[in-house]
């Protein structure tokens, strides 16, 4: 862990800004992945488990095709020697099944892992918050 809370956290929040980068692209799922470590998770709400970061690369790809648009909003952060966990909050506009659009917002968590001076996420998982969940498509992939 760095030295001082303020830059540890900065640290965390740019690899929060990956993320978030990473799914407004939309189309680059391979990047997507390349956040995970080789053996990382991801839970993602109303689905299975994918695990490791070519299962998660080709769950992209199906997620690049709900999700719009995608803003995090890190409240947590936590901590020490090469691991550290991130928590807060989601806000997406997806996709849905009759052709519209929704706003959507839940809460995340994440634990990364320092890798060779890089922070991978070893383990993702996010929730819709009830007054959102009728708007995710079941099944689909909503954006965190």
């Amino acid at each position: 862990m760095q030295d001082e809370p303020d830059a540890f956290a900065k640290t965390l929040d740019a690899a929060r800004l990956r993320y978030e980068d990473a799914v407004n692209r939309h189309e680059d799922p391979a990047g997507f992945a390349a956040l995970f470590a080789e053996d990382g998770i991801l839970v993602p709400v109303g689905q299975p488990i994918v695990a490791g970061r070519a299962a998660i690369e080709a769950w992209a790809r199906e997620a690049a095709k709900v999700w719009n648009h995608l803003v995090i909003t890190m409240q947590h952060v936590g901590g020490g020697g090469l691991m550290a966990s991130s928590a807060g909050t989601w806000h997406a506009n997806v996709n849905t099944p009759d052709g519209d659009t929704a706003n959507v917002a839940g809460n995340y968590l994440t634990l990364l892992h320092e890798e060779d001076g890089a922070w991978l996420i070893k383990a993702h998982s996010w929730n819709i918050h009830p007054e959102h969940a009728r708007a995710a498509r079941p099944g689909s992939p909503p954006d965190a």
